[in-house]
């Protein structure tokens, strides 16, 4: 297989030099949200150095919040006081992710760069917002490579289990008389049905017993004939 590097006349050097990431296209937030997470993951560090990076993140093409690892000093456009790193330790890792309020997510474009030492890459996203509640989550990214779709998804478990526990009570509102009439029926049909058993056997027994009267009396005749 021919290398990328190759196939676009670009130098090995320029091309390891690029960082890659593990890219989100869309992240859905609704009012219901009290924090959203835009997600930013760098696949190929190298050094995971901190003291070596810099994030900068941009909104509509315009610098937002930035971090320069080597001098531990952030930048926060008054726009969003509240932005800061998911996790400053994790950057390391390659997780460049922004955190910040919901009132101060405006929906847009966003993009993420970051840098390690003379490499550097860049990851685009865009934020929109969702009219429904999402399930327990701040966000919901749907990534280039796993995108789905979720027009014919539920999209709150809470609300699906307020609805089952409803229906439930509805369900034995409106089953449970009838079901305690039937048992009540129940009983006094078998209750009804022993009773008319019992009296068949007795009258059964009535008859056994006159047929072996008549037997005796008419039995006896006939040896007095003889």
């Amino acid at each position: 297989m021919v290398p990328v590097c190759s196939l676009l006349l670009i130098s090995p050097a320029l091309c390891s030099a690029q960082l890659l990431f593990n890219a989100t296209d869309v992240v859905k937030k609704t009012d219901c949200n009290g924090t959203v997470i835009l997600p930013c993951y760098v696949i190929n560090l190298n050094e995971n150095n901190i003291n070596i990076m810099f994030v900068k993140w941009k909104r509509q093409g315009k610098i937002i919040f930035s971090f320069d690892g080597e001098r531990k000093q952030f930048f926060r456009d008054t726009s969003v006081p509240s932005a800061n790193l998911l996790s400053e330790t994790d950057l390391a890792k390659g997780v460049a992710s922004l955190k910040l309020k919901n009132a101060e997510a405006e929906v847009g474009n966003y993009s993420c760069e970051v840098t390690e030492s003379n490499r550097e890459g860049e990851t685009k996203l865009e934020l929109k917002k969702y009219a429904g509640k999402l399930p327990a989550t701040v966000l919901e990214p749907v990534g280039r490579e796993n995108k789905q779709n979720l027009n014919g998804k539920e999209k709150n478990n809470e609300y699906g289990n307020v609805l089952q526990k409803t229906y439930n009570l509805k369900h034995i509102r409106v089953f449970f008389l009838p079901f305690f009439f039937a048992n009540s029926l129940g009983s006094w049909f078998l209750l009804v049905e022993r009773a008319f058993i019992i009296s068949l056997l007795f009258l059964i027994i009535i008859l056994w017993l006159a047929q072996l009267s008549l037997i005796g009396k008419y039995g006896s005749l006939i040896l007095c004939n003889y």
